[in-house]
């Protein structure tokens, strides 16, 4: 026996969407280790199924299917809600199957790219960031606190709303979306962009210290030889010869320097 499906329209109100978006800013309150995120997806989820499944008992079965374990990256499960959701406002119960498949394709290959995006390349940036602007200008350091907080909030918040409606309305279409990002890429480009900032940092608590200016210099030519490997590295050269013009430009840095 199929599960009562609400009688009309098969879109959600935006106050519905609004509601789980922010539900979703929640997502890993209840995380544990038997089942990871299950919970807090399934209480993003909640206002959704309330409308899918207005029959109790049908929404309490959707509930219990949505309680396996589940884990992934908590930002870019914002991207598996809204494929899940569409689904289930397709099929309802008729789709359980697809919706746990769904489910158990994205979220291994989202926790990999969203650890190393966010937390791997993106927080460490913001960081940076600050840290630098501390070191060039101590009486600016709550203006360099406030741009990363700003920098990364602002990105991760934009991340969680854009996938959740693109999860929405492409639903099971959305590798073409997701392989048209390049997102693989982009995560080597904020990572080595996060190192160029790290040379940078270094270069200003040299400078910072007293030592002589040249080694400014070859901190900032460092970073800057990091920044020019992202960009060939975003235009699909071989990783291994990104790092050969890294050396090279050392070694060009070096000598000028002595």
């Amino acid at each position: 026996m199929t599960g009562q499906l609400a009688p009309r329209k098969r879109t959600l109100r935006l106050s519905t969407r609004l509601e789980m978006i922010v539900r979703s800013l929640f997502i890993q309150a209840t995380n544990n280790y038997e089942r990871m995120l299950s919970f807090g997806f399934l209480f993003a989820l909640w206002p959704a199924l309330k409308f899918i499944y207005p029959d109790a008992e049908s929404r309490r079965r959707a509930a219990i299917r949505h309680l396996a374990f589940f884990n992934t990256q908590p930002y870019f499960a914002n991207c598996i809600l809204g494929v899940v959701t569409q689904a289930e406002l397709r099929g309802g119960e008729d789709v359980a199957g697809e919706v746990a498949s769904i489910k158990e394709a994205m979220m291994g290959a989202f926790g990999a790219l969203g650890d190393d995006l966010f937390w791997a390349g993106l927080m460490p940036a913001a960081a940076l960031l600050a840290l630098i602007i501390y070191g060039l200008a101590p009486e600016y350091a709550l203006v360099g606190a406030v741009a990363a907080l700003v920098a990364y909030n602002g990105f991760h918040l934009w991340a969680r709303v854009r996938m959740f409606a693109v999860g929405l309305r492409l639903g099971r279409h959305i590798t073409n979306y997701l392989r048209l990002l390049r997102l693989p890429q982009f995560v080597v480009t904020v990572k080595v962009a996060a190192a160029f900032l790290l040379g940078i940092f270094a270069a200003v608590v040299v400078w910072r210290g007293g030592v002589s200016a040249s080694w400014v210099v070859g901190g900032v030519a460092a970073a800057a030889a990091v920044g020019a490997t992202a960009f060939l590295q975003y235009l699909r050269l071989r990783p291994g010869l990104c790092w050969y013009f890294v050396v090279a430009a050392a070694v060009v840095v070096g000598a000028w320097i002595r």
